[in-house]
Formats: structure tokens, C-alpha cells, sequence
């Protein structure tokens, strides 16, 4: 009977039992849906690599998927603002006065939406799954930070504040640009001002600081990387491969500009070639974690922008050797580590196939070794990541990017420090981003298993519901 009700959309009134019964159908095909998925990458597996590394594969896949529970779900929902129109970074952001809802952590749910599997029933589109007024006030939310200079400042952190501290807190903006667009766009609204950012004209100059103003000239742009050069000289090697991670950051958001000045662009090329260990083959001259951090970004940049890397054997190496590290001998300090090393396998194999030496049959039988290294391994590395994330797991069902909260992130305040919560950013990257990693490192992107379905969809909408109705009708908290 419940079936049919499903089938037919009549969905029982909230508080029945037979909601109750509609809940757990949806429930149970969820778990369905999940198994017909495990069950097709266990055959891609088989097919492409044989049983003999298909079976022990999906065991240790298996193994990391299971911590990831309906309780994250009902958390991610738990951060909705109803009167701002976006989602806190974490409850202890949600819970106290001074933080606000942020433009990045809003774009990181919507997608989650889509990359969770919580959109199945609707074309795997966040924006397809999420009610007319929900979609309203998130879109206006967006909209309505935007600036006259074409960027998107947060509420809490003002065009006027970012400026304070431009070349700490440029990340911010450039990101939230990208991130603010991509809603928009999603949601089928014009920004309300153009995005092209404007330079200077050579007769006329103006006093104010503006953001980019390093992308107004080559000339600009070498006195830009100079400075940063003078920041990178006293630094020991520990210090070197993180600020390398800060850098790639940093330019990752704004390869568009370095695309757009071939002279522009060969000063920032020469500017990495200086700094890469040819031993390690990374921007870091010891084998830490902020080296196959930096190599995330850099890897990912250097496809952007069409540069061939070098010491690619070497990178692999370290990356291997990284990822191999059980939480006894190296423990990570956060869940994005372990997602960056891995994904910097793909990223690499992308940078052999379309810029690497030799042939394309050569350049295929390169990426096709480093894979097969991989391949080798994978139970074992799988095993590893699953450990090491596990310290990220808090009670309410969430992860955490770190140990503790970081209060700030790129210069501005996020929530408060030194806490043990869970947090968006590193909720997300130790629940799909982990895993998507390691299956483009197999070349199985497409097999990748959902951790939710249509039933928490309908558990994170009733809480979202819930709060929007509270704060409408004016009855306090819930």
C-alpha cells in the first residue's frame, strides 16, 4: 500500500502513522538503490581490473561508507538560517551572536544535495529538490551580497574589512565569487552587477585598494610575486610546504586571470619551477602532508592553465608514500589532508594524458603504470584513509576539518575556536570528497555509491521546514 501511495505522491500527512510507515519505505529503498550501486562498481571492477581486486576493494569502500549515517543529515539541516536564507559553518557559529551564515558553507549544502544522492528523485539537482520559497530565499540571500566592484562580501565580512587585510583575505572573496555564481546560475538569477573585474587605465590612478590589482600588468604582477618571494626566503622547509599550500589556494580561484596574459602567466610558471623539489617533486622539500597539499592546488592550476609538471615520478612517490601512512605512524591533522593527497593522483594523470611527453600510446601506458601502483595497494590505502578519518567523527553524526574549530579561516571569523564539533567544510570533504578521490584514483568516478537517498532528503526538509515555520511565526527557538 505504501508503495502505491509513493508512487502516486500522496504522501501521508507529518505526525501519522502512516507517515511514520512512508518514512521507512522510503528507508528501505533507500538501502536498495545503495545496494544495486554497490553492486555495479563491484562489476566495473571486476571487469576493468579482475575479482581478485574488485572483492577486497568494495570490502574496505564498504567499510569507510558505513560511518557516514542519517544523524549528518539531520545536523547539515539543524544549520539552516531561516531569517538570513543560508547555513552556518557549525552549531557553535548557529549558536552565538557574533557569527552569521556564509555565502561558501550556503554553495557547499546545495551541492552536497546533489553529491550525498539526496536528489536522486529529481534529477540529481539540488535545485530541483529543494521547495520554491527555500530556493527564493537562498537566491536572494546571494544576490544580495553583492558589491558594485562585481565581488560577494558576506554580511559579517564587509568590502571594507576584507581590504583591511586584502592579501590575507583575497581568498575569501575570490572564493565566495566562484561559489556565489555558481548558485545563481543554478538558480536562474542574473547578478545584479557585471563580474568582470575592471582595470586600472594607465593615465588614471586611483588611491583606493582594489582587489586583483596585481593582474593590471605584468609589470604589477612580478613586483606582486616579488613580495612574495621575499615571504617565502627566511622560512624553514615545514614552514615553506605549508605556505606553498597557501599559494596554491590562493591562485587556484583565479586562474582565469593567469590564463588571460601569456607574459602574466610564464612569470608565475617560473615563479613554481624555482621553488620544486626535484627529489620529491612537490613545493616542499620533506615528506609532510603540506606537500601533497600544495600539490592539490598546484596540480589542479597547472591543468588550468595547460603547464606540463615536472618530476612527476617523484611526485608519485611522495603522494604514495603519504597516503600509506597509518594514523599511528602519521596522523593527520584534518580530513582534507587525506583528500587532497589522493585526489592529487587524478590530477596528475589528467596533466600526462594532455601535456606529458611522447606519444599519446606512451603517455596512456605512464598514467596506466601509476594506476596499476595504485591498484596494487588499494585495499590497504583504503583501509588507512577510513582510520584516519575516524578521528574526525563527532557524536552528533558530523566531522570536523581538525581536531579542534579553527576560528578563522582566510583572515576572517568563522565560529569559535579550539572547540570539538563538527564543521561543513570538513564534513563534507571526509564524506564525499575522500571518497570520490579514491575512486578517481581507479578511474571509477562513475560508480561511486551514494551515502544518502530520497529519505534524507525528506528528514533534512522537515527540519528546514520546521525552523523556516518557527521563525515566521515568531515562537522562539525550537
Amino acid at each position: 500500500m505504501i508503495e502505491n501511495i509513493y508512487n502516486n505522491l500522496q504522501i501521508p500527512k507529518k505526525g501519522t502513522p502512516e507517515y511514520n510507515e512512508y518514512l521507512e519505505y522510503l528507508k528501505e529503498r533507500g538501502k536498495k538503490i545503495k545496494e544495486k550501486k554497490w553492486g555495479e562498481l563491484s562489476l566495473a571492477l571486476s571487469e576493468k581490473y579482475g575479482e581478485e581486486y574488485a572483492a577486497p576493494i568494495v570490502k574496505e569502500l564498504r567499510e569507510l561508507q558505513s560511518m557516514f549515517t542519517e544523524r549528518n543529515a539531520i545536523w547539515m539541516a539543524n544549520l539552516y538560517d531561516p531569517k538570513i536564507g543560508g547555513f552556518y559553518c557549525s552549531n557553535s557559529a548557529r549558536d552565538n551572536d557574533e557569527f552569521l551564515p556564509d555565502i561558501e558553507t550556503t554553495y557547499v549544502v546545495s551541492c552536497f544535495m546533489e553529491s550525498s544522492g539526496m536528489s536522486e528523485m529529481y534529477g540529481n539537482n539540488w535545485v530541483n529538490a529543494l521547495p520554491d520559497w527555500l530556493k527564493k530565499k537562498i537566491g536572494d540571500y546571494v544576490y544580495s551580497c553583492q558589491d558594485e566592484d562585481g565581488f560577494f562580501y558576506n554580511i559579517q565580512w564587509p568590502k571594507k574589512f576584507i581590504l583591511e587585510e586584502a592579501a590575507i583575505r583575497q581568498p575569501r572573496v575570490t572564493r565566495d565569487l566562484g561559489a556565489a555564481l555558481y548558485v545563481l546560475k543554478k538558480l536562474g538569477i542574473t547578478p545584479r552587477y557585471s563580474t568582470e573585474i575592471k582595470k586600472e587605465k594607465s593615465d588614471k590612478k586611483s588611491d583606493e585598494p582594489r582587489l586583483l590589482s596585481q593582474f593590471d600588468s605584468p609589470e604589477a604582477f612580478r613586483e606582486y610575486m616579488r613580495k612574495i618571494e621575499e615571504e617565502i626566503a627566511p622560512m624553514d622547509a615545514d614552514q615553506r610546504a605549508a605556505r606553498f599550500y597557501y599559494y596554491g589556494n590562493m591562485f587556484q580561484s583565479i586562474t582565469a586571470h593567469l590564463n588571460a596574459d601569456e607574459q602574466i602567466k610564464k612569470i608565475f610558471i617560473d615563479f613554481l619551477e624555482k621553488y620544486q623539489n626535484e627529489k620529491t617533486g612537490m613545493w616542499s622539500d620533506v615528506l609532510v602532508y603540506n606537500a601533497t597539499n600544495g600539490l592539490h592546488k598546484i596540480a589542479d592550476i597547472a591543468n588550468k592553465i595547460g603547464y606540463k609538471l615536472r618530476y612527476v615520478d617523484e611526485m608519485v612517490d611522495t603522494v604514495m608514500a603519504l597516503i600509506s601512512k597509518t594514523a599511528e605512524e602519521y596522523p593527520v591533522a584534518g580530513g582534507v589532508y587525506i583528500y587532497n593527497a589522493w585526489s592529487c593522483l587524478s590530477y596528475i594523470y589528467e596533466n600526462i594524458l594532455r601535456f606529458g611527453d611522447g606519444s599519446e600510446e606512451e603517455r596512456l601506458a605512464k598514467k596506466e603504470a601509476i594506476k596499476k601502483r595504485v591498484l596494487k595497494n588499494a585495499p590497504t590505502l583504503i583501509r588507512v584513509a577510513a582510520e584516519q578519518l575516524k578521528v574526525f567523527e563527532r557524536e552528533d553524526g558530523s566531522f570536523s576539518y581538525g581536531h579542534k574549530s579553527y576560528g578563522t579561516a582566510t583572515g576572517c571569523p568563522l565560529r569559535i575556536a579550539g572547540l570539538v564539533e563538527g564543521d561543513i567544510g570538513g564534513n563534507v570533504l571526509s564524506i564525499n570528497a575522500v571518497r570520490r578521490s579514491i575512486l578517481a584514483a581507479l578511474e571509477l568516478s562513475d560508480y561511486m555509491v551514494p551515502i544518502f537517498s530520497e529519505y534524507e532528503r525528506v528528514l533534512f526538509m522537515n527540519i528546514v521546514e520546521k525552523l523556516n515555520f518557527t521563525a515566521e511565526n515568531d515562537r522562539g527557538d525550537i
